[in-house]
């Protein structure tokens, strides 16, 4: 009796590594999300907004966990190549950079590295586009990143991270659209709003 439990133990846990390599090798090795959005807002306006991540904090709701005290700090000029956003906490550091920015389009490098890292590592790469249509802008967010160990192929076929990132995607753009359609909102770098280059710290 003990031994016939014994083997079908053995066999089903031989069945779930077999599953596990096997299948897991056929999985997609990378995952990407994108996201539109219309806004009621000239490309101009647009363009102030996500070209500046002091300006981010104002609608994007893209939060970094890394403990229970992260500093945010921007570095770099605001519309160009190298100008980026950094998380630092007790559990490592996040960098979200420009590549790439001009008429219509951004594009960012994600790097992160935990306290155990000897280095930071590339951990995505994600896009913004802005095209105007009639009276409105048509805004496409992009997010993908590679899916390097098994482990990772079968997180993201349960599609969890994904989710994610489409909610903060979601509520952003929700963000983006009110700071850019409010009346009464003052232009990026306008006295009142933060500086290139000021830290804070966030709980």
């Amino acid at each position: 009796m003990f031994a016939r439990m014994f083997k079908t133990m053995a066999f089903t846990l031989a069945g779930l590594v077999v599953t596990f390599y096997g299948v897991g090798h056929l999985l997609a090795d990378r995952w990407q999300v994108e996201t539109r959005r219309s806004i009621a807002a000239k490309p101009e306006r647009i363009a102030e907004l996500l070209g500046d991540f002091d300006a981010w904090e104002r609608w994007s709701t893209m939060k970094i966990a890394l403990g229970p005290q992260v500093q945010r700090t921007v570095t770099g000029t605001p519309g160009t190549a190298g100008h980026a956003v950094a998380w630092s906490g007790a559990q490592g550091k996040s960098t979200l950079a420009l590549v790439r920015f001009g008429p219509g389009e951004l594009g960012y490098d994600y790097h992160s590295q935990r306290s155990t890292d000897a280095a930071p590592t590339l951990a995505g790469r994600g896009s913004i586009t802005w095209t105007a249509e009639g009276d409105q802008v048509l805004v496409v967010w992009r997010d993908d990143a590679p899916l390097d160990s098994l482990a990772a192929r079968w997180v993201g076929w349960f599609g969890g991270l994904q989710e994610r990132v489409k909610q903060i995607h979601t509520t952003s753009l929700q963000g983006l659209a009110a700071a850019a359609e409010s009346p009464s909102a003052a232009p990026v770098g306008t006295p009142g709003t933060p500086e290139p280059g000021k830290t804070g710290a966030s709980k």
